[in-house]
């Protein structure tokens, strides 16, 4: 029974380990992959902005050849 035991807390400690090393790979991830999505949304952002603008002042037509 103390060697089902010992393989019982074993197991525990590489499943603890492999759950702490999974999130600070997350983590990693988060932090390499939101501000890209957010530097990309704010440019689609800002492009469907201006285009929006330039209709509406009649930049269009101004462009067309």
């Amino acid at each position: 029974m103390a060697t089902s035991l010992h393989e019982q807390d074993a197991s525990n400690e590489v499943n603890q380990r492999s759950d702490d090393l999974a999130k600070r790979v997350l983590r990693k991830i988060d932090w390499r992959l939101i501000p890209l999505m957010f530097i990309t949304y704010n440019l689609n952002f800002m492009d469907k902005t201006i285009l929006s603008s330039a209709s509406v002042f009649g930049l269009r037509e101004d462009t067309v050849c």
